[in-house]
C-alpha cells in the first residue's frame, strides 16, 4: 500500500503546529501514515489532498512522534514553492540536518554530493506542497534508497501530479 495517495490535506506550515493538542481528528490517517513510514519498502510516500484538507497536519503529527524521532537520525522539512529553486531546497534541507556555514555559496552539484553523503543514515525528509513533478525528477538522485528504511514524504494537492511522480500509487 506504499505510495498511497491519502485524501488528507492542510496547507499549514510546519511552524504553525506546535503541540499535539492543536490537532483534532485524523486518527486513522495518522496511523496509516505512521504504518507506511515504518513498514513500507519504498522510499517515497505521497500524501495527496486539496488545500485545507489536513495533509500537512497529519504529516506534522507523525513527523514529531517520539518513535519517529528516535528511528530517523536525519529529519528535515521544506515548503516547496511553485517557482522552486533547486539550490534553495537543498540548502534548506542541509540546514536542518547539519550546521550550515557557506553552503549557500556552493553550486548545486556540490550540494547534491554533501546532502547525499549526510543521508547515508536513515532519514525522513518532508517536502510540503509540491506543485510540479519536475522537482522530484531533478532531486531524487540526492536521496539514496539504500533499503535502510529512509523515507521522503511529498504533500501534493493535485492527484495528476502525484500520478506523474509515481504511477503505481493508490487513490483512497
Amino acid at each position: 500500500m506504499f505510495g498511497s495517495v491519502d485524501q488528507l490535506g492542510a496547507r499549514q506550515g510546519f511552524h504553525q503546529i506546535n503541540n499535539e493538542e492543536d490537532i483534532v481528528g485524523f486518527d486513522s490517517q495518522i496511523s496509516e501514515l505512521r504504518r507506511l513510514i515504518l513498514t513500507s519498502k519504498k522510499l517515497l510516500i505521497l500524501v495527496v489532498g486539496v488545500g485545507g484538507s489536513g495533509k500537512i497536519t497529519v504529516v506534522k503529527r507523525v513527523y514529531n512522534h517520539s518513535k519517529i524521532k528516535k528511528i530517523f537520525h536525519n529529519r528535515g522539512q521544506v515548503c516547496v514553492s511553485p517557482d522552486f529553486k533547486e539550490k534553495n531546497i537543498l540548502v534548506q534541507i542541509l540546514k536542518q540536518v547539519i550546521e550550515v556555514r557557506d553552503e549557500e555559496k556552493l553550486p548545486p552539484k556540490i550540494l547534491h554530493q554533501k546532502l547525499r553523503n549526510l543521508l547515508s543514515k536513515r532519514y525522513l525528509i518532508v517536502w510540503d506542497d509540491v506543485h510540479v513533478p519536475v522537482i522530484w525528477e531533478k532531486l531524487q538522485v540526492v536521496f539514496p534508497n539504500s533499503s535502510n528504511g529512509s523515507r521522503v514524504i511529498l504533500t501534493i494537492r493535485d492527484p495528476d501530479i502525484a500520478t506523474h511522480i509515481d504511477p503505481t500509487i493508490l487513490l483512497l
